[in-house]
């Protein structure tokens, strides 16, 4: 019983970071959905070690078979708003507005939102790339 109980809370950092995950993925209407019909209260249970290595081993399979059938060119058709493009960039707010503001990337906008092609990112960097003597 203590092995069980130490290796669930061993995993209990994964579990939540993928149930947190999922939860912020959600739109807002569906988050309120989930927190008014409880399924986000905690429980605590004793699960038998074998359980919790052959969840983690599907866990692992899943991830494995996901990434690797994405290929280079589903991530280059991927579109991410202003804020993952300035992570992929390392720049700033207003910097990437100038870039926008100069036409230098092209992007696309809804409204007020504004979305970028991973593509015409690397596009940006290979663009800007310099070699080395």
């Amino acid at each position: 019983m203590g092995r069980n109980l130490f290796i669930s809370i061993n995993n209990i950092y994964l579990i939540i970071s993928q149930t947190l995950t999922i939860f912020l993925s959600l739109r807002k209407k569906q988050q309120k959905e989930m927190i008014s019909n409880n399924l986000l209260t905690p429980q605590l249970a004793i699960v038998p070690q074998p359980f919790i290595d052959e969840v983690s081993k599907m866990i692992r399979e899943i991830n494995d078979f996901l990434l690797s059938n994405k290929s280079d060119k589903d991530l280059s058709d991927e579109w991410v708003d202003s804020k993952e493009a300035r992570k992929i960039l390392r720049v700033s707010a207003k910097t990437l507005q100038n870039y926008r503001d100069n036409r230098i990337i092209p992007f696309s906008q809804f409204g007020y939102k504004i979305y970028y092609k991973r593509e015409d990112l690397e596009d940006f960097f290979n663009r800007h790339y310099i070699k080395a003597n």
